[in-house]
Parts: structure tokens; sequence; C-alpha cells
């Protein structure tokens, strides 16, 4: 009766009630598959964590979890680091295949930033740089300790076969649960990783596409969407 009455209040008011579908086929939305292939997401690297968008979400969804985020640009980094919460380690460096230092590009567009150039179809440009300390995944877990990490996330603009082939001890160890890992198509950077080449190496470490999410178009043509692979 009182589910009736609620759903006949909305509808006089020119609403319609409808059940969302639990659980929502897997490939439908992010923070569902998160939440499904994610679990228990006790421990979770953010790399590229900008303005810290990832970081409200990983923190909503998880709020046992121990989040390592690092983010190079001293801007995204200031605005990333309000509110942080205990159990987040929000780090000013960079994640790559190696230990090293790097001159890392800001362009005008600060969601563009990157160590790569531009590439023919960007649509911003470098207007300065700063040299930035880079780390390994793998360096870094044995230097803290991190036997396993359940979620790994990397948005790094052209950037991300570098940060995942850092990890490559973990990797092969079947040591990361969830993948989350930006593919680009359209020529943005000179030199970036080529999406299909990178798909092909981690499904080589028997990991499995679960899918791809938010895609977004230029010009006619795929430019650049997510993919989540599990293990």
């Amino acid at each position: 009766m009182l589910k009736a009455a609620v759903k006949a209040g909305f509808q006089s008011l020119g609403l319609e009630v409808k059940r969302r579908p639990n659980p929502l086929p897997i490939g439908r939305e992010t923070r569902a598959d998160l939440e499904r292939f994610g679990a228990p997401g006790r421990m979770i690297f953010d790399i590229g964590a900008n303005e810290g968008q990832s970081l409200k979400l990983f923190t909503t969804l998880f709020p046992r979890s121990e989040i390592h985020a690092f983010e190079p640009d001293p801007a995204a980094f200031a605005l990333a680091s309000r509110g942080v919460r205990p159990g987040v380690h929000l780090h000013p460096f960079a994640m790559g295949e190696t230990d090293s230092e790097m001159q890392f590009n800001h362009y005008t567009g600060s969601d563009m930033s990157s160590f790569l150039e531009p590439g023919r179809e960007s649509w911003s440009r470098v207007e300065s740089q700063h040299t930035v300390t880079v780390r390994s995944v793998d360096s870094y877990c044995a230097e803290h300790g991190i036997d396993e990490i359940d979620i790994l996330k990397s948005d790094t603009q052209g950037f991300d076969g570098a940060v995942l082939r850092g990890a490559r001890r973990m990797l092969e160890a079947k040591k990361i649960g969830l993948i989350k890992v930006e593919l680009t198509f359209m020529e943005l950077y000179q030199q970036q990783q080529d999406p299909l080449e990178l798909l092909k190496w981690l499904v080589g470490l028997d990991y499995r596409i679960l899918s791809f999410y938010d895609q977004q178009h230029r010009n006619g043509a795929l430019g650049w969407m997510d993919a989540m692979l599990v293990r």
C-alpha cells in the first residue's frame, strides 16, 4: 500500500518511477563494475589522480580502502589534496616504466598535460615544463611492502603503457586484480601508446577484457575510451 501511494504521489507530479536494474549488466556503468569486480577494494592505486575525481569515487565506493594516488602536476595536485581522508597517500610524482626523472609538459588545457609532446590531432599546446620524479609500480610496491593491488587505475595521457610496464612483476604474478586504463585512438600525443598493442600485451598476461566505457568520439571516429581488465 505504501509503495503504491508513493508511486501515485510521484505520478500526480508528472514523474514516473522506474525500478533500476540490480545488478546492472556488465559493461553498462563504470561505478557498478568497479563495485562488482573491484571488491574488496582494500588496496587501490590511482595513477594520474588529476584534480581528485577518481579519488572521490574510490573513497565513496570503498570507504575502508588504502589508496595510493599520484599526480605530478602541481596545480592539479593542490586541488586533489583538498579533503584527502586518512588512508589516502597522495604523492606529487609520476609513475612510469622505471625509476627516473623526466620533463613533464604542462599544456594550455590542464587535462592534456603529459610527458609526451602534442600529436597532429592535439587541440592544446605545451606552455611550460618541469622536472618530475618518476617511480615504477614495482619498485614503489617493494619499498612500501605492498604485496597486492585490488584496483589499479591509470589515466596518464598516452603514457599508460609505460605505467603498466612498470608494474610487470606485479602483473606477471597476478597481484593486480582489476585494471582500469585509458586507451587513446586519436593521435593526441607523439609516441603515445598503441591501444591495441597494450590490450594484446595485457591479454597475453592472462588478463581478461571486462568491458569498455565512456567512449568519446571526434571527427566521426573513436577518440578515446576507458577499458577494464580483470585477472
